[in-house]
């Protein structure tokens, strides 16, 4: 698992992370969101495959949710307890994918109730301040996966292939994530 890898090459990561994008693509084409994509839910094999592992939290999309997930890997929508769509496992794969380049988490809290919170509250910091030589469109792919407003696009092999080569995917229309001021 991926948790015991630590730091990766910026080359094996986007490998990891194009593979792991195909699972969930094909999870999502199904209807079914994963909910608890984090680096021990990624089982990298000896001969360079991976695997998605423990879909026990997975739920259909638009399906309410009851703060399912791993506290520093959970979207806004998760930790607000709101309806979740593959923008959910998205979101978890571009906070997996910051760790897997950087050797830490986004919100490098201890205490999960307030990693939650920083969710909901902050932006990821920039990735390229974490990892020195990060290509600026690796660097987009990470803040667009982890955005107020993905789309499903982004996190497709295409998608990350286009933000490889040609800076990112189009947005959507938005879907707020952040909670509101009082």
């Amino acid at each position: 698992m991926l948790d015991d890898v630590g730091c990766l090459p910026i080359p094996e990561a986007l490998n990891v992370v194009i593979q792991a994008s195909r699972g969930l693509a094909y999870a999502h084409e199904r209807g079914i969101v994963h909910q608890d994509i984090k680096p021990g839910n990624l089982f990298l094999l000896p001969d360079g495959k991976v695997k998605l592992l423990d879909f026990g939290l997975a739920c259909t999309c638009g399906s309410e949710n009851l703060l399912s997930g791993t506290p520093y890997y959970m979207s806004p929508e998760q930790v607000e307890c709101l309806p979740v769509d593959e923008r959910a496992d998205i979101y978890a794969l571009g906070l997996t994918a910051f760790e897997m380049l950087s050797g830490r988490r986004p919100f490098d809290e201890t205490d999960p109730f307030k990693a939650m919170d920083l969710v909901v509250t902050q932006d990821i910091p920039d990735p390229a301040a974490c990892v020195p030589g990060l290509p600026g469109l690796l660097r987009d792919f990470l803040l667009k996966a982890c955005a107020e407003t993905p789309t499903p696009a982004t996190a497709t092999p295409a998608g990350i292939g286009g933000a490889r080569a040609a800076g990112g995917p189009a947005r959507a229309e938005p879907h707020p994530r952040r909670a509101e001021a009082p």
